[in-house]
């Protein structure tokens, strides 16, 4: 990620301290890189390894530690993947998901690093970003 994306967070994050978790060991991120069988992007790993998980803007970023604000029982990537994945939602075998939308549409990374939701109310999955920093952008924006 570009220095001015970190810069971002951390501005957000220094006024919203409770906004994020505390940070990960590269053995918890390789833990849960192994229970979902996938490779975390790069971008995403160091944002997970900095903060654990964290909202930014008005969207949960799935990590591997809970952030005050997240809800109780999903907040985990492991643990939310694995329940879309449970519920049958198109895309969602050959992803991770790292956030959700407000219709509670998950999104996540696919294995060429585009971010894209399955949109339930049109029925198909759309790209809202090429890149995690480009998703963490649009979240900030």
């Amino acid at each position: 990620m570009k220095q001015s994306t970190w810069d971002k967070l951390d501005e957000q994050f220094s006024e919203f301290p409770f906004m994020k978790a505390d940070p990960v060991s590269i053995e918890e991120l390789l833990n849960a890189e192994k229970k979902l069988d996938v490779e975390f992007c790069e971008d995403y790993k160091k944002f997970v390894e900095k903060y654990g998980g964290a909202i930014v803007g008005a969207y949960p970023i799935y990590g591997v530690r809970h952030a005050e604000p997240m809800d109780d029982f999903l907040w985990s990537v492991v643990d939310v993947t694995l329940h879309y994945r449970n519920e049958g939602w198109p895309e969602a075998e050959h992803l991770y998901v790292v956030s959700s939308d407000h219709s509670d549409n998950p999104i996540g990374i696919t294995s060429n690093g585009h971010v894209i939701t399955y949109d339930h109310d049109i029925g198909e999955s759309v790209i809202l970003a090429d890149s995690f920093e480009g998703y963490l952008l649009k979240c900030m924006s």
